[in-house]
């Protein structure tokens, strides 16, 4: 009976890894696929008090790049303490130490300028491990337009960074292949050259992140 019970207690411990290692695997190899996303409160260039778009903005992109089991954005707390402690820095080297103190893969940080009644907003999401970044920008003749082009910098963020095709993206889909149309209407002659639309709406890719210490 002794022997028996040895016998079968080995068993048991034998399924036990059985079963439990490749769950276990698995788990590990969704957690390492998770991309992790730090959003830097953006720069305001203006005269005028922009605070609430300054916070619409950070909302904005929390609310958007956010992606179940793909992309986990860093929190608004986790970010004030890591600015604080890296107040120190400036440049590359503080988007360098920030990355690594909260374990993102990427920054965004940016800035909004405004200049004759119209506004211009930046963006750069810097790729820490590969030390490269990609730009993205957006112009807006309207303050209320503010909000609006930081969903669509989200939108491309979201498909040239992370191949996720939103609804905001598709709108941007189809409102280019609207411009396409219109040119082919009025210049059908002129179309290969004009790239107006690439000019104004598309990220020209990676950079090299250069003069990163």
């Amino acid at each position: 009976m002794k022997k028996n019970n040895q016998i079968y207690s080995i068993m048991l411990a034998v399924l036990i890894v059985f079963f439990t290692f490749p769950v276990e695997s698995q788990t590990a190899a969704i957690n390492n696929s998770i991309k992790t996303i730090a959003i830097l409160p953006f720069q305001i260039n203006s005269s005028q008090d922009l605070s609430y778009i300054k916070n619409g903005m950070l909302h904005m992109f929390n609310s958007r790049l956010s992606w179940r089991e793909k992309v986990n954005v860093i929190s608004e707390n986790q970010i004030k303490n890591q600015i604080s402690d890296s107040k120190h820095l400036s440049g590359n080297k503080f988007i360098y130490n920030v990355g690594q103190q909260t374990h993102s893969d990427y920054i965004i940080s940016g800035s909004v300028t405004e200049l004759s009644g119209s506004f211009s907003i930046d963006a750069r999401v810097y790729d820490i491990k590969n030390r490269r970044y990609m730009p993205f920008s957006e112009h807006s003749g309207k303050i209320d337009e503010l909000i609006k082009k930081t969903d669509r910098i989200a939108a491309r963020i979201n498909k040239k960074v992370f191949e996720r095709a939103t609804a905001s993206w598709k709108n941007i889909e189809k409102e280019k292949q609207e411009y396409i149309n219109k040119l082919k209407r009025q210049n059908p002659e002129h179309l290969i050259p004009n790239r107006q639309w690439d000019n104004t709406e598309e990220s020209p890719g990676w950079k090299i992140w250069k003069h990163l210490f």
